[in-house]
């Protein structure tokens, strides 16, 4: 069985969530995922990194650099989930 995830990524919350709210990765989610259902869930992957992208540039437009460049590293975060730079609990402190 496949785990839903509960919300996408947004720019207010740039990370996925699983069925039960808890913060995840994609690799996590496509792992969980029948094989069908990967390609969906990465079109939806790359949608979230462009409405992160989107809210960026129009922070970049308005002058809110700070903002920007937020916006711009948690994209770029969401991209590097693919290639393994982030593996699942990376955002948990050190213990």
């Amino acid at each position: 069985m496949a785990i839903r995830p509960a919300q996408h990524p947004t720019p207010d919350r740039p990370y996925w969530t699983d069925g039960e709210g808890r913060r995840t990765t994609v690799l996590a989610l496509l792992a969980a995922s029948a094989p069908g259902a990967r390609e969906l869930l990465l079109e939806e992957h790359t949608d979230a990194v462009a409405r992160i992208l989107r809210a960026a540039a129009a922070a970049r437009l308005e002058g809110r650099l700070g903002d920007a460049r937020t916006l711009a590293m948690q994209a770029s975060r969401l991209c590097g989930e693919l290639a393994g730079l982030w593996p699942a609990g990376s955002d948990e402190p050190l213990r």
